[in-house]
């Protein structure tokens, strides 16, 4: 499935791919943890910066209060042609390598 990374990536504007808003402490490694798990799940995307600064946006709508299906609903509502299945393995993945505090909620 290609995503177009629609608003969720506005969400977090043009943040550097090796910033670390999240506070998960290696940038990189996290980066690369992620970019493996979504290519893993069959995910693809335009380019490698802009699934890192989307798999950012998952983390910010978590720590803004939003539970784990609105931002699964958000994904779908910003890429047309996102199934849910495919939002939440994304979603999963960006939890698991930047804000990995979410998952148990």
């Amino acid at each position: 499935m290609f995503l177009a990374w629609g608003v969720a990536v506005a969400i977090v504007g043009a943040a550097p791919a090796g910033a670390d808003p999240d506070g998960g402490g290696d940038s990189a490694g996290n980066d690369a943890a992620f970019l493996a798990a979504i290519k893993a799940s069959g995910l693809t995307f335009p380019s490698e910066d802009q699934a890192i600064v989307a798999g950012h946006a998952v983390c910010s709508m978590a720590n803004n209060g939003e539970s784990g299906l609105a931002v699964v609903k958000r994904l779908t509502a910003d890429n047309p042609g996102l199934s849910m299945e495919d939002a939440s393995k994304f979603a999963a993945a960006a939890s698991k390598a930047y804000c990995p505090q979410h998952l148990q909620k």
